[in-house]
């Protein structure tokens, strides 16, 4: 089976536990104002143009990116079998240790539910453990298919309330709790992640919100991190020529204004706000 990644990214320490090899794979059902893999939402092929890198040589034409000497333009998304995607994260076993292995990432993986399904097989029979980074907007029939292969999963909640979830990400996140719930009631390990973003989810009401979500799932997840905004997607979308669709005037949050909201979640969490 074929599947479509943009990119194999080695030695990770941030998508799982342990040293990891993470493919981010293409396509995405959620439209995130922040997000900083705008080169993931789209199925299709990209282009990226670095100016920078940009040597004006102008064998590239416009858009033969295999031409550019300089690697300013470079296309996005490659096709690649399931049998040989393994193949290539198999190389770093022996960095992977007792706790490492692969995290598929994107986009949003779980779209290509089968093809990652028929990877994972591979990976578990050689003993590889995969991790799966979901922001589960995906039927659940999707994680079913992963279930025998995978029980880990890095599932991103972003806001609770559905309409700024609906006005932020371009989807409400009905179908999203639902499998959180679903996913925390089969017992899989489960790491949630938030993304802090300055004047949409950075209040304390949001974060109670969220915190009081997750104190009714069936099992407590294993590990509740919020992740601060950086602006990494606001370069990506200049190199795909695409707008930056965030609108906020102050997307940062400092470390303290972090911790504090981290100790606010973590109380909701365990029902003492």
């Amino acid at each position: 089976m074929t599947g479509r990644i943009f990119q194999i990214q080695r030695f990770c320490t941030h998508d799982g536990p342990g040293l990891r090899t993470t493919v981010f794979m293409k396509g995405c059902g959620l439209k995130c104002q922040w997000c900083h893999n705008p080169e993931g939402i789209s199925w299709e092929y990209q282009l990226m143009r670095n100016q920078k890198k940009c040597i004006a040589c102008m064998r590239c034409q416009g858009t033969q990116w295999e031409r550019c000497p300089s690697g300013a333009l470079q296309q996005v998304g490659m096709d690649i079998e399931a049998a040989t995607l393994a193949e290539l994260v198999m190389r770093d076993a022996p960095f992977y240790g007792t706790d490492g292995g692969v995290t598929f990432s994107g986009g949003e993986s779980m779209l290509q539910a089968d093809f990652l399904a028929e990877t994972m097989a591979l990976l578990s029979s050689c003993g590889i453990a995969s991790v799966v980074d979901t922001a589960g907007f995906v039927p659940f029939s999707a994680y079913e298919k992963l279930l025998p292969y995978c029980n880990h999963f890095l599932f991103d909640v972003k806001l609770a309330d559905k309409e700024k979830h609906r006005r932020f990400t371009g989807q409400d996140n009905e179908l999203i709790l639902s499998n959180l719930f679903r996913l925390s009631q089969s017992g899989c390990r489960l790491w949630i992640r938030i993304p802090v973003i300055g004047q949409i989810n950075d209040d304390e009401a949001e974060l109670c919100a969220i915190g009081r979500i997750l104190s009714k799932l069936p099992h407590p997840p294993e590990k509740v991190e919020l992740l601060p905004y950086h602006d990494m997607g606001r370069e990506k979308c200049i190199q795909l020529g695409t707008d930056y669709p965030l609108a906020s005037d102050s997307p940062y949050v400092d470390n303290d204004r972090l911790h504090t909201l981290q100790q606010i979640l973590e109380q909701a969490c365990t029902g003492h706000e």
